[in-house]
């Protein structure tokens, strides 16, 4: 999944809400993507400015990191995991922490957390599959 302003495969989607049995996602609520809605693949979502390995492409952004982080789902917690993959200028709590580089942050629903200080917020978010 390629996910720039405009696109990314539903077929990727539709494989990873079969997988968890819920629709988890983030919600860019601060930057370049507010408003958008971006689904977690089942293998994570790697986010930074690098087009050829990145799923979030913040490509015209110098603050975000080639490889800034990555966003995991596990169904067995229900909770999200985010890794700072060595970003140079971070990844924070929701209250404004930086996180160390290369450790990880567990958010439950509904938990924010920020990339670059406040510049990029993103709220976690579950949504129930219903058949």
């Amino acid at each position: 999944m390629k996910y720039g302003k405009d696109k990314y495969t539903s077929d990727e989607v539709m494989n990873t809400t079969a997988a968890y049995g819920v629709t988890p996602f983030i919600r860019c609520l601060k930057g370049e993507f507010e408003g958008y809605d971006v689904p977690i693949l089942s293998t994570g979502l790697l986010i930074g400015r690098d087009a050829t390995a990145c799923h979030l492409i913040f490509s015209d952004n110098s603050d975000v990191s080639r490889y800034h982080c990555r966003v995991t789902y596990s169904s067995k917690t229900g909770y999200f995991v985010v890794t700072d993959l060595n970003s140079t200028n971070g990844v924070y709590t929701e209250n404004g922490q930086r996180i160390p580089m290369g450790d990880k942050l567990v958010l439950g629903p509904g938990q924010q957390f920020g990339l670059c200080g406040d510049e990029i917020v993103f709220l976690t978010v579950i949504k129930q599959n219903v058949e």
